[in-house]
């Protein structure tokens, strides 16, 4: 049976998300695979570790004072909670940037209780609510360390994304001519590639040995970051952040829009890339438990989301969705 997430109505299948997943080593060598694990498609912010790598590998966190909490934002997708707008506020003020300089354009906290909170003061939304408001200073903060123009920074010829896109290539081990490039929802250029290489990718973050030493040090600090500040790289109620609570540091994971999630896996040396083939964010919860527990990881941990309750208008259960083909 292939992978799927199937949600039930009562007893019966109503609808079906198709799941494609890969694990491999550092060496690149499959652990498992369901699905198709050479579907080509877009990396989205799974791709935001390494994104970052520039900044930490050219002595950025000494040069601004950055701390593990900036680090993780700057990797997020994060609600917009007071906490995550903080953080990216600090940022801009250590690297002496204004807030106006963030072009990821503005849209409402993601956390109800965040934008409710934010339309009760009679505020509108800002850039810096934007869940890729962290990202966007990491590269503001780029421009600073290098002495680049920051204007256009989120063009594909500017310097930052040059710079960003070798390090993609570095990850990978794919030329520019084999990476695809569109165009992410923040404005920045985003690259689309096999499951296979973001697993790859993930798989180093994992265990840099092979790295050169000073990437290997950066790789290890925004890992660290990640996992020791669960909730700056997601925030209340989000998978990400229930999953590297729940693994005790021995976890990374990052979502990508339309459902694409990646996984170090910290203690095995193992990457994990993982595509739900119709975008659908309700199938990663269970997808991304079961692929764990079929290597007895967090196996009986966050229940809510191993299988998640469906409900109706009036609260009640009335299914639920629930992984099967993994086994």
């Amino acid at each position: 049976m292939k992978p799927q997430v199937v949600a039930y109505r009562g007893e019966i299948p109503e609808s079906v998300h198709n799941i494609h997943y890969v694990v491999v080593d550092r060496l690149g060598r499959e652990i498992a695979s369901g699905g198709n694990g050479d579907l080509v498609t877009y990396w989205r912010s799974a791709a935001k570790p390494f994104q970052l790598v520039p900044l930490v590998e050219g002595g950025g966190v000494e040069r601004f004072g950055l701390e593990d909490r900036h680090l993780a934002v700057m990797a997020s997708s994060h609600n917009g909670e007071t906490v995550h707008v903080e953080a990216v506020a600090e940022i801009l003020e250590r690297i002496g940037i204004q807030e106006d300089a963030l072009a990821c354009g503005a849209h409402p906290p993601w956390h109800g209780d965040a934008a409710l909170e934010l339309a009760r003061r009679g505020e509108e939304p800002r850039a810096i609510h934007n869940n890729c408001s962290g990202k966007h200073a990491n590269m503001l903060a780029l421009c600073r360390l290098y002495g680049w123009d920051p204007e256009g920074y989120y063009r594909k010829e500017h310097p930052v994304q040059k710079r960003i896109m070798g390090e993609i290539r570095s990850f990978t081990g794919l030329t520019e001519e084999q990476l695809a490039v569109g165009i992410d929802g923040c404005g920045v250029p985003v690259f689309g590639l096999p499951l296979r290489r973001m697993a790859w990718a993930y798989a180093l973050l994992a265990d840099p040995r092979d790295l050169p030493r000073q990437k290997g040090e950066a790789v290890k600090r925004i890992t660290k970051a990640m996992a020791g500040c669960p909730m700056l790289v997601a925030g209340t109620g989000r998978l990400d952040t229930e999953l590297m609570e729940a693994g005790g540091g021995e976890i990374v994971a990052k979502l990508g829009s339309e459902a694409v999630y990646c996984l170090a896996l910290l203690e095995r040396g193992w990457g994990v890339a993982l595509k739900v083939e119709d975008g659908a964010l309700r199938a990663l919860g269970p997808a991304v438990m079961a692929l764990l527990e079929k290597f007895d990881i967090l196996t009986g941990a966050l229940p809510g989301w191993r299988e998640v309750a469906l409900r109706n208008h009036r609260g009640e259960v009335i299914g639920k969705l629930a992984a099967r083909g993994f086994n």
